[in-house]
């Protein structure tokens, strides 16, 4: 590869790999995982006892794929808020490992709204750039199916849950 310095003369430079952007996150990701686990993440905190007819809504964003990490430090609560980014780049794996462990919190209520991470839940944008996210295609409709089989998914949507009224809408483009 040639390219040109300041002064106008040429340099040369050797080879250069190129990686597809799906492995670079991918690696990314991994490395993240790692990482995360010499994090110290924070001991959960003395939450005051819920009052008699109060809600009590529980919120979080951006884990990428490390909301595991936090299952131990969530206060009890009635309403469950995922508010994007629950992945990494929106791959089937991770994408299925958030809806496992949303399913299995207990809260009567469980709300999640994408990010722009969750790329795969936004089928009209990603069946036309699916390449720029995954090595292989997601299916996004039976992904998307499965996370509304266990928590309410807003998209471009107002809810009315236990009283209130939640909107949300995925921000992926």
């Amino acid at each position: 590869m040639r390219i040109k310095r300041q002064g106008g003369e040429n340099a040369y430079l050797g080879s250069i790999t190129l990686v597809p952007i799906q492995k670079v996150r991918t690696l990314m990701f991994d490395e993240l995982k790692a990482f995360a686990q010499i994090l110290h993440f924070p001991e959960p905190q003395i939450v005051p006892e819920k009052k008699p007819h109060h809600l009590r809504l529980v919120c979080m964003s951006d884990t990428h794929s490390l909301h595991d990490h936090f299952t131990s430090t969530l206060p009890k609560g009635d309403i469950f808020v995922h508010c994007g980014d629950f992945t990494v780049n929106g791959g089937q794996e991770e994408t299925e490992n958030f809806i496992d462990w949303i399913d299995k919190l207990d809260f009567k209520h469980k709300i999640v709204i994408g990010g722009n991470h969750e790329a795969s839940l936004d089928e009209k944008m990603y069946e036309g750039h699916w390449w720029r996210f995954h090595e292989d295609r997601v299916n996004s409709t039976a992904l998307k199916a499965r996370l509304k089989s266990v928590c309410t998914y807003l998209e471009d949507e107002i809810v009315d849950v236990a009283g209130l009224r939640v909107a949300g809408s995925p921000w992926v483009r």
